[in-house]
């Protein structure tokens, strides 16, 4: 059942008890503080869900949006994620070469 639904239902369920309360059954009270507790919790999980619905569609629609950016350029995703993949690659050999050259530089005044 979706938290929506869920959520729909504990209202229904706090209604039902707090117009038993307002009656005058106090021991509808308490289920009417329960069921308010119940609503509060779902609220907040509610709220969590939306947010990761958001962000997903928003990163759904950066990736449509990169895809036809790089289709403009007449690449593909895949293509264009190994030429940076590669990129990198060669950038961390050079910093380790850079490092190497530094190393044996350090080495050699020490002598």
């Amino acid at each position: 059942m979706s938290t929506t639904q869920q959520l729909l239902d504990a209202i229904e369920a706090w209604k039902v008890e707090d117009e038993k309360f307002n009656n005058g059954n106090s021991s509808a009270g308490t289920r009417a503080r329960k069921a308010l507790q119940e609503i509060a919790k779902l609220v907040k999980a509610r709220r969590v869900e939306i947010t990761e619905e958001k962000k997903a569609m928003v990163k759904a629609l950066i990736n449509i949006g990169f895809a036809n950016i790089l289709k403009s350029y007449g690449t593909t995703p895949e293509e264009y994620r190994k030429q940076r993949d590669k990129e990198e690659e060669d950038r961390l050999k050079e910093i380790r070469a850079e490092e190497e050259r530094n190393r044996e530089k350090e080495e050699e005044e020490e002598l």
